[in-house]
């Protein structure tokens, strides 16, 4: 396979690891500069910045890419660094791992993950909770009422039997103290 076919292979990864890519008109990351590929596996999404041999001309290139790719860490939970194999070695893997950047490495023939991206956890402000989650809050709220109607039916039966036991002339017994 060609270098320039890496976005396709990607996408091929992650669709082994059940994840699919989502389309660019909807990809958000705050900024002007949007990720080469960006996937999702229903509740998380991953953010990729790909680098081609010729992009890699000068350090400072990749440097400024990686730092911009930072940015997406606002908004993806997890961002990778991809980079041919043979030029991973000017990066500072201590450096992505202290930033959670992850960096996939790829070559002809296969693509590695060399350092996993930590998951950044964002908050669901603005998000419509999935259909999943409110039929889960409406069982919970269910079970609830039900634990309600119950505790209210036990209490109810303990003071029938108490009634019971004081119209026998008995009185109940009360457990001793030790």
């Amino acid at each position: 396979m060609l270098e320039e076919d890496i976005v396709a292979r990607l996408t091929e990864f992650f669709a082994s690891r059940g994840q699919r890519a989502i389309p660019e008109d909807t990809i958000s990351t705050g900024t002007k500069e949007k990720p080469d590929l960006a996937v999702t596996d229903g509740k998380t999404t991953t953010y990729l910045k790909v680098f081609r041999r010729d992009d890699l001309q000068e350090r400072n290139t990749l440097l400024q890419v990686a730092l911009g790719a930072l940015s997406y860490t606002a908004v993806a939970n997890r961002v990778y660094l991809v980079l041919p194999k043979v030029q991973a070695a000017v990066l500072d893997a201590a450096a992505l791992r202290e930033r959670g950047l992850g960096l996939l490495v790829y070559d002809l023939k296969t693509i590695e993950e060399v350092l996993p991206a930590r998951l950044f956890e964002h908050g669901s402000v603005g998000t419509r909770p999935s259909a999943d989650l409110e039929r889960l809050r409406g069982r919970i709220s269910a079970l609830e009422q039900t634990v309600e109607a119950l505790v209210s039916e036990l209490s109810r039966i303990k003071s029938v039997k108490l009634e019971q036991l004081e119209v026998k002339g008995r009185r109940p017994e009360t457990p001793a103290i030790a």
